[in-house]
């Protein structure tokens, strides 16, 4: 690497380092009033399962995790639940035990280090998009491919918390980088076992190793060679994911048996329904960089001499899209993988811009990354004036001294004030599809015996869950209830998921429980679009009759 390189690559990931401080991780409060203890609970860990870490010291103290929950065992986990063993000896006590031992901050500060890894990440794979263009263009135009990953907002909120998705982005750089210096196969097919050792869907891009080679040589790989190669994935995929050492038939069936026939978010039966929702997330994670990067894709396609990186960027965001986008789950971090094929082909782009059409070009580009810097800085202060601080404040106005509010996942709500929370448990079925699952259930048992998870009940033996929900809500009566968009949205979203709970909550906010909606608190945006795990609706409904202040005189 070249001087200039090194110093460029130096100011790029001291830019996304800078960019992923900024917002920090007490900025957005939260708490789960029936689950951890407040205040203990560093508000940016991994905002997808609020119970991540207890799941992490479990598989410490058991070696196991829950029927379902295998995809939770991946690297970043492992780590972060090191992390505790090392500082505090006691893992097996629970995580709410393990903070409030923790009387010199020892493991607040490793728990912050584990965080600080996906920034680091989010650096590192900046770096890494550089080195690819470099490969085949200038600086100038190399440095507007890793900005189109620093300054894509999805990516950017993103790297505020701990999400495996960070890690598996920047292992998927470090995979075009050896591809594009001419790495051998068996290194490839080493980093594709490293990605799915992070989250399993880094696996099923193990077809790229087969088509660098073709690439390289012209001709089709040989099915032998391939077989090795793929024998050194699921070999580093095994090493570094010890829950498949641990109970391997059981690994198999939650990803086999339990994980793609439980749910209508997840799993090959939703697919031809969802390869819509890759592109949609693109377009709302970085509204101007997703046009240029649109430009891009054309420009690859439709050019008569490309280049390695444009064809390998071009294979790479198809495959990824093919092979990921049977999900009907509306999730931005599933996309952000694509965010990187997509950055590399803008390079030969802009150089083509800058050579053809300078004036025009560098107008082009820089409206362009001024926009995304803008709406880069916009995401930043969110995590100052999200809408969960705002309808924090208000109900703290409200003087509710008994407040309802479904904790889980709790990163998605404002903080309840210690001791007025009041948690509220949904009943709802398993989203299993009966025939796909007793299908799947009989392979598994032709192959490798007794099933180690009970069959499913049928759908006309499951209890009445929407009477469940109603004595629940009459049972603890709260002065006032909290919603988040990210808790109640993908129910109203997708109905036939879980109808009961659909109708739950069509129930509740539409008053017929005997709530009524006092306030709907989102923050307004200039230049952003939605994004995950910020600004949610917070809706707040409040005991119909009761009128305010003084609600908690029951107690």
């Amino acid at each position: 690497m070249i001087i200039a390189d090194k110093w460029m690559a130096a100011a790029l990931a001291a830019l996304a380092l800078v960019l992923a401080t900024l917002g920090g991780g007490n900025a957005i409060p939260q708490a789960a009033p029936d689950r951890l203890s407040d205040g203990y609970l560093p508000e940016s860990w991994e905002p997808d399962d609020d119970n991540v870490l207890d799941d992490g010291l479990r598989f410490l103290r058991e070696g196991t995790l829950r029927p379902g929950d295998f995809i939770e065992a991946s690297l970043p986990r492992y780590y972060a639940s090191a992390t505790y063993a090392l500082v505090f000896r006691r893992a097996g006590d629970g995580l709410e035990h393990l903070f409030a031992a923790d009387r010199f901050g020892f493991v607040r500060t490793a728990y912050r280090a584990a965080f600080g890894v996906t920034g680091l990440c989010f650096a590192a794979a900046a770096v890494l998009i550089y080195l690819c263009a470099r490969t085949a263009c200038g600086p100038v135009a190399s440095a507007c491919a890793a900005l189109t990953l620093i300054l894509n907002t999805g990516v950017l909120v993103h790297a505020h918390f701990a999400v495996v998705d960070l890690h598996l982005l920047c292992a998927l750089s470090l995979f075009l980088l050896i591809a594009l210096r001419g790495g051998s196969a068996t290194l490839l097919a080493a980093v594709i076992g490293l990605m799915a050792s992070i989250k399993y869907t880094g696996g099923m891009l193990f077809p790229l190793v087969p088509a660098v080679v073709c690439m390289r040589t012209g001709a089709a790989p040989k099915i032998i060679k391939t077989a090795l190669q793929f024998l050194v994935s699921a070999v580093i995929f095994i090493l570094l994911n010890p829950f498949t050492l641990i109970d391997l038939p059981r690994f198999i069936h939650d990803l086999g048996v339990i994980h793609f026939t439980r749910s209508t978010f997840k799993g090959f039966h939703g697919g031809a329904m969802a390869f819509s929702t890759h592109l949609t997330n693109i377009r709302d994670m970085s509204t101007p960089l997703a046009i240029l990067s649109v430009l891009a894709f054309l420009y690859a396609i439709m050019s008569r001499r490309r280049s390695r990186l444009q064809v390998l960027g071009v294979v790479t965001f198809l495959a990824y899209h093919a092979l990921t986008g049977w999900s009907r789950f509306n999730a931005q971090r599933f996309s952000l993988p694509l965010v990187v094929p997509l950055a590399l082909l803008i390079a030969p782009l802009v150089e083509t811009l800058l050579a053809r059409a300078k004036t025009l070009g560098v107008a082009l580009l820089a409206a362009a990354y001024v926009w995304a810097g803008a709406a880069a800085i916009e995401a930043d202060s969110l995590f100052y004036r999200d809408s969960r601080i705002v309808a924090q404040a208000f109900i703290e106005s409200r003087g509710y001294r008994r407040i309802g509010s479904f904790a889980r996942p709790a990163y998605t709500q404002p903080s309840i004030p210690p001791g007025r929370g009041v948690g509220l448990h949904l009943a709802q079925p398993e989203p299993v599809k009966p025939d796909l699952y007793y299908r799947a259930q009989e392979l598994y048992r032709r192959i490798l015996g007794r099933p180690p998870a009970p069959a499913a009940p049928a759908p006309d033996a499951q209890p009445d869950f929407a009477a469940m929900n109603r004595e629940m809500l009459i049972s603890a009566a709260p002065d006032a209830i909290v919603l988040s968009s990210y808790g109640f949205g993908r129910y109203l979203q997708d109905p036939q998921a879980f109808p009961p709970t659909t109708r739950f909550y069509e129930d509740l906010i539409g008053g017929r429980l005997g709530y009524t909606i006092v306030a709907r608190v989102r923050t307004p945006t200039t230049l952003l679009r939605h994004l995950e795990f910020v600004n949610p609706e917070i809706v707040v409904l409040e005991l119909r009759g009761a009128g305010g202040k003084g609600l908690g005189a029951r107690d």
